[in-house]
């Protein structure tokens, strides 16, 4: 976030935990304030002793789902002045009428991108960022080996390190993630440069689906 600007609060409402703590790291490291709820009762629990400019939405929750939640919050004093966008797994557009005739804003379709989110804050908040020059972000988007060659050097790693990084790469978890790469580079330096691209990049889904094939 560009500086001089308000402080802006954002909650996170998703059941998911892999997707609640991507977006909530993304949102963190941009530099917005950041609460998140497992299910809608909570969300609204959260709303009326925060009260946050704009609340991620989840629509299929389990205990209370995101258009009883997004209901509540709208009856609430100055719940119609809280945007909502929902996120939600379904393409179609009945789903899309449904979530705006429900009280949302606008929706985002997952698996969501990077972009998309930041975008919709920048459009319904007014906010402004600070962006990478181009070369430094085209640079986050190249990988330095393919996934055959990354699945072998991450085979040469000892077991401690391979359970380190596969720990902090589920939970999504930038800081240590790349205090073990750095470990990492003391034993294959391509390998590190490899998975550093990737954390930079946030491409957890990808790290996440490569560990997966690890055992």
């Amino acid at each position: 976030l560009a500086s001089d600007q308000k402080q802006y609060r954002i909650l996170v409402v998703e059941d998911n935990d892999t997707n609640r703590k991507l977006l909530v790291t993304l949102l963190k490291k941009v530099g917005f304030k950041v609460h998140e709820a497992l299910d809608g009762q909570n969300a609204v629990k959260i709303w009326e002793e925060w009260q946050p400019h704009l609340v991620w939405m989840d629509i299929r929750m389990p205990v209370m789902d995101g258009y009883e939640a997004t209901t509540q919050i709208r009856a609430l004093p100055g719940g119609e002045d809280t945007l909502i966008i929902a996120l939600t797994a379904h393409a179609f557009e009945e789903d899309r009428i449904k979530v705006l005739e429900n009280g949302c804003n606008d929706f985002v379709r997952k698996p969501f991108r990077e972009e998309e989110i930041f975008e919709l804050i920048k459009k319904y908040l007014g906010v402004h960022y600070i962006y990478e020059d181009r070369e430094t972000h085209e640079k986050a988007d190249k990988v330095i080996i393919d996934d055959e060659q990354m699945a072998d050097a991450i085979d040469s790693l000892s077991v401690e390190l391979r359970a380190d990084i596969k720990k902090a790469i589920e939970a999504i978890d930038f800081d240590i993630a790349m205090e073990i790469v750095d470990r990492i580079s003391k034993q294959n330096e391509s390998l590190a440069e490899a998975l550093t691209e990737l954390l930079q990049a946030y491409r957890f889904d990808t790290l996440q689906k490569l560990f997966e094939k690890n055992k």
